[in-house]
Order: C-alpha cells, then structure tokens, then sequence
C-alpha cells in the first residue's frame, strides 16, 4: 500500500492467493513470512501486531487473522524499515526546525551581544567624555545650569556643587533651593526668570553671591541664554555660572591700592605727574592741574603731553633745575617760574 503495508491472503491449505503488492521480492518474502507467522501466532493475541526475523534479517512487524474456510488467513505486515520511514522523515524535519530555531536564537544572541557591547562602549565613551567635561569645569571653577523655566527644575553639574562645597546631588533642584543659598541682598531667581520672558533679551549676564558650604560667601557670574523648545512650550535656560570670587578680591584689593595712592599723589606738597614712554598722562595730583589752570575733564589718563601744554595757562614759564635736585633718565624735578613771577616746584616721573 502506499503506507509500505503489504497484505497476503492465503487458502485453507495456506497457499498464498493473493499477495498486495504482487512483486517477486514480496512474494519469495510472503511465502517465508506466512510459514513463520502461523508458527510464531499459534500462541498469540491474533490482533496485536508482533515482530518477525526473516531469514535474510529483515525484521519485520505482522498481523495474522484467521479466516473462514475456505480461506485460511490474513497477514498485513511492514518492515521496521518502512515503519519508522515517517518517524524518521518528522524527527528530520523536527530536527530541522529546532536547528533553524537554535540558528535565529544564536543569531539573537550574537545580536544582543554585539549590541550590548557596542552600548558598553558607548556608556564608557559617554562617562569618560563626563568625567573631562567635569575635571575641566572643576579645574575652571565653573559648572554648567540648565534650568526648565516651566516646571522650575533645575540641573547643576557636579563642579557647581563643588564649588559650594556641597555634595553632589542626582536629582533636580529647585528655586527655593538656590535661594536659600542666596545672599539676601540678591535678586530673587524667579524675579530674573520673568524678565527675561517680559523682555526681548535672550542673554543673561548676571552677578551674584552663594553661601560656601563653611559659611563664607562667594561670587558667581551666570551667562546663560533662551533656549526656545517646541511652539507653545516655556524655553530652557542654559548657560555656566564661574566663580569670580578672587577677581572680586583683586578688583577689591586694586581699588584700595589706586585709592591709596591718589591719597599718596595728593599729599605731596608740590606738583607731580606721571607720564608713560610715550609722554601720554598716567596721573597727577591736584597741585600740577592747578599749575597750568586744566579743565578737570581734560585729565583723564593717556592725553598727550603736548595736548596738556596746549591748553596749560601757564604756557610762558622760565624753568629752572637747581643742584641740588637729583635727576635721572626717567624723571626730574625742577622750579618754574609763573608769569605772576612766583616759584613752583614740579616733579616728573616717565614710567616704562
């Protein structure tokens, strides 16, 4: 059959009269098997299917049922070969489908991996270029803000908590936050935000004080600009905050030097001055504006020299240098004598 079951039907004699499929192989085959079968059935449950050794060691699965006369029996029988032809051919094709399914997990897997390992490498480039970012703001005592002006949150890089002092936080901050960080002679936060979102300015340069974390104070300068997101939605404000604190000691400290000195200059009892090499003004006291009668905003530092004589009062002077006066390749003293014939003392000093 197309199954691969052959059938025999023999006679009471046991003369095998026909034989399904009727070739010679099957008919030498079906005569050994319908002798064996009889003899190998006499002590058997004649349904039940029961295996056979051919002489040529084949093995074969049969099963006998006796007939009424005058025929004797029937055997329908297949070879183990051809029994387990379909159990072969679907444990094949199983084993096909469970190597194509292991070939796709692996290729997921080898997917996974390459992915995973180009996203380590991605992480890993992504801290490193961080942690520069971060050691050169640390170094440049500076951190970077970006400030969400619609929900109020706002973000500080780890240097920004470092120059306070204060330890590095994952999180978001708040105004309130800052502001209690704030001196109180700042402005508050919100006040700035809603100028700039009331004003056409987009460009925020604003100075102001943080309390350190051991209670000093020190100065921050804020740059940040607008940056405008989808229509409809409150920009960001994003920027860097740098810690100017010393620059405001030496800013403070230079005041306090030139303030001293203009004291100094103007303590002394006669005309002095103060020119470059280029005989441009750096300074003079009172005493020498006085001696040529020069309007006040006619001294501001780098006028010429000539310019000063062109507008001196006292353009016709006799000038004399005494003995006694010690002088040098860069400066001189000496006595002019006025046009009312009075004396005055002046001293010059060139500064390189």
């Amino acid at each position: 059959t197309q199954q691969g079951r052959h059938v025999l039907l023999s006679d009471a004699e046991g003369k095998i009269i026909i034989s399904l499929p009727g070739t010679n192989s099957f008919e030498a085959r079906a005569t050994e098997l319908l002798a064996k079968a009889k003899q190998a059935g006499a002590n058997q449950e004649k349904t039940n299917f029961q295996s056979l050794l051919l002489s040529n060691g084949e093995e074969i699965l049969f099963s006998q049922h006796d007939l009424a006369s005058p025929l004797g029996s029937l055997v329908v029988y297949e070879t183990v070969e051809e029994a387990l032809a379909d159990w072969r051919e679907s444990s094949l094709r199983l084993l096909g489908l469970i190597a194509s399914l292991g070939l796709v997990i692996l290729t997921l897997i080898l997917v996974y991996w390459r992915q995973n390992l180009s996203t380590k490498e991605t992480v890993q480039s992504f801290d490193q270029l961080n942690k520069r970012i971060n050691t050169s703001l640390s170094r440049g005592h500076c951190g970077l803000w970006d400030w969400d002006l619609a929900t109020g949150r706002i973000h500080w890089s780890a240097s920004m908590f470092e120059m306070l002092g204060q330890p590095p936080r994952t999180g978001y901050l708040s105004v309130a936050d800052i502001n209690q960080w704030c001196h109180t002679d700042e402005r508050d936060l919100t006040e700035i935000a809603a100028y700039l979102l009331n004003s056409d300015t987009r460009i925020l340069d604003h100075e102001f004080r943080l309390r350190h974390r051991l209670g000093h104070w020190i100065w921050i300068r804020a740059r940040a600009e607008l940056v405008q997101r989808e229509q409809g939605q409150y920009p960001r404000m994003v920027g860097i905050a740098i810690d100017v604190t010393e620059q405001k000691s030496i800013e403070a400290m230079n005041a306090t030097a030139e303030m001293r000195l203009h004291d100094a200059v103007e303590a002394i009892s006669e005309a002095f001055v103060v020119w470059d090499c280029e005989n441009r003004l750096v300074l003079c006291n009172s005493k020498f504006q006085n001696l040529h009668d020069l309007p006040h905003e006619l001294i501001q530092p780098g006028i010429s020299y000539d310019d000063i004589m062109h507008y001196s009062a006292q353009s016709h002077v006799e000038m004399h240098i005494p003995d006694h006066f010690e002088q040098s390749a860069h400066s001189r003293a000496y006595e002019v004598l006025l046009t009312d014939r009075s004396e005055e003392h002046t001293s010059e000093l060139q500064s390189h």
